[in-house]
């Protein structure tokens, strides 16, 4: 029923405002100062984004690099679980790494099986020659022993040749796996997904944590968020993009008059005071918006009649 009602009102708001627009009425929100303007004298700085920084695998958490209150940057190490293991490991992998690349360039099989094979060809030529120019010379026996030999010599050759590109795939092999034991090490640090302020530190040294579970709370103080609400009717007239304004009205930090941009307007419009959320970012390099001051937000109305005209 609720959502029955909610529909009905959404609906009836819409109607009413491009009824009016189509019949050439101006509707657009009228303010005693400036009517081209829509205020929002209730709006609030929330934060944009805040972020909970987890452990990445399971052990003892060794170090810790950083406090509450302390300004990290994106990618930054926050500090460590115990890597000890991880680190013999990824040892273990470049030494079969560094292994298996010295097999791979070893080549003497490859030689020894060609010198092999060109012996055999050359006394198998020669016995021939020798058979034509004497008969009987070189019995028949001797000749398939020989020619045995020659194709011995090219088995021993291809094999050979098989065996150095087994030994190439097995650098492969080994590369990936010291590139997953390298993986595995760089998990065990607790790196700070995107600039911003530690809050709150949840786990000490010490501590066992598992992959998961939250180490630290960062909060993105820039930029910052301001949120607010419209009437249905003036949200009509806003447009997400638009560049919009904040004037502090709460304590030291009032009197300040910043500009951002409109990201976000509700298309649900509450069913109760028919109001619709609405909220801009605005820069906050020096950090002085912080979450929980009020003020004023300022946002340019489009002329309905110029919607009216755009539709057409």
């Amino acid at each position: 029923m609720m959502r029955s009602l909610r529909i009905r009102l959404i609906d009836f708001v819409r109607c009413l405002a491009f009824t009016l627009a189509a019949s050439g009425v101006d509707v657009s929100p009228v303010r005693a100062d400036d009517p081209r303007r829509v205020r929002v004298s209730d709006a609030i700085v929330t934060l944009s984004e805040q972020l909970e920084v987890p452990a990445r695998s399971a052990g003892a958490l060794a170090t810790l690099r950083v406090r509450e209150g302390d300004v990290v940057k994106s990618g930054q190490l926050a500090g460590a679980i115990d890597d000890i293991d991880a680190r013999l490991a990824a040892s273990k992998a470049e030494t079969a790494l560094a292994s298996a690349k010295a097999e791979a360039a070893n080549d003497l099989k490859v030689l020894a099986a060609e010198s092999a094979a060109a012996a055999a060809k050359a006394e198998l030529q020669r016995a021939l020659e020798s058979s034509e120019k004497y008969a009987k010379s070189v019995s028949k026996s001797e000749l398939d022993r020989l020619r045995l030999q020659v194709d011995k010599g090219m088995f021993e050759h291809r094999q050979a040749e098989h065996e150095r590109r087994q030994a190439e795939l097995a650098v492969r092999i080994k590369q990936n796996e010291l590139d997953s034991a390298r993986r595995a090490l760089e998990l065990h640090g607790i790196i700070a997904p995107s600039e911003g302020v530690v809050v709150e530190v949840r786990r000490h040294v010490g501590e066992w944590v598992e992959p998961g579970v939250p180490v630290l709370r960062i909060v993105r103080m820039n930029p910052i968020r301001v949120e607010g609400f419209l009437s249905a009717t003036d949200a009509l007239a806003v447009r997400s993009g638009c560049e919009v304004s904040f004037h502090s009205t709460t304590g030291e930090e009032s009197g300040g008059r910043i500009v951002g941009k409109l990201s976000f307007v509700s298309p649900e419009i509450d069913p109760v005071n028919g109001q619709v959320r609405v909220w801009a970012e605005f820069p906050n390099h020096d950090g002085s918006l912080r979450p929980g001051l009020q003020g004023t937000l300022e946002l340019p109305a489009a002329d309905f009649r110029q919607l009216r005209d755009g539709q057409r």
